[in-house]
């Protein structure tokens, strides 16, 4: 039998991407939810809308409350494992995600929908900081 975790990883991957539902921050908030019994997903999925423009700061917004609010653990790129979480920056695309092993990690985006990325590459291209609940 399959975790929550996991059946979520299954369930969501190879979706399309939908503001509200599937964008990275929101996968984000709904693999928190998976795993940790709390509601991110539901409080903040409305201010995930098509009028989001990067200048106006509410996709960090979102996720940074979401990590500050229940963050234990800032881990190390290199020691990340499934159920981390991270937020990263390249020039200014902002990248959030969930690792889903020690070699794959989900986002999304709007070309590809969800997806998974090799873990360690994306954590280096985006100097990603990686969280963890405990």
């Amino acid at each position: 039998m399959m975790n929550p975790f996991d059946s979520f990883v299954d369930e969501v991957v190879g979706t399309p991407f939908v503001i509200g539902e599937t964008s990275c921050i929101m996968l984000l908030a709904r693999a928190i939810d998976v795993q940790h019994g709390t509601q991110y997903w539901q409080q903040y999925k409305h201010l995930d809308t098509e009028n989001y423009l990067p200048e106006d700061m509410q996709g960090e917004r979102i996720i940074y409350d979401i990590v500050r609010a229940e963050c234990k653990e800032t881990i190390d790129r290199k020691d990340a494992r499934a159920g981390d979480v991270f937020v990263g920056w390249r020039a200014e695309n902002e990248m959030c995600g969930v690792v889903v092993n020690d070699r794959q990690c989900m986002t999304s985006n709007p070309e590809v929908g969800v997806c998974l990325f090799p873990l360690q590459p994306i954590l280096r291209l985006y100097k990603a900081e990686v969280f963890r609940w405990v």
